[in-house]
């Protein structure tokens, strides 16, 4: 006999936990890797023309001029934590 709480396979729906769910569709994930795609040529295609803002240069300069040892010791004058 039957108790309170006991499950009947024979009535489990063996649909999928969410209906109506059942990921992205094909020609939406197409279309996010076509968007995605040409974002990326036209970003590659820019970075030749890209001029380096004050706060960008600062960095580079620091990099390209000091060793570990000067990184290291001018982080405590740089305006922000670092990474």
């Amino acid at each position: 006999m039957a108790q309170p709480g006991d499950v009947d396979a024979r009535n489990l729906d063996s649909g999928p936990i969410t209906p109506g769910f059942a990921g992205p569709s094909r020609s939406r994930t197409g279309w996010s890797v076509l968007i995605f795609a040409v974002y990326a040529v036209v970003t590659l295609a820019m970075i030749p023309f890209h001029e380096p803002w004050r706060d960008e240069a600062q960095s580079w300069l620091i990099a390209r001029d000091l060793g570990p040892g000067g990184i290291v010791h001018q982080m405590g004058y740089e305006g922000t934590p670092a990474l």
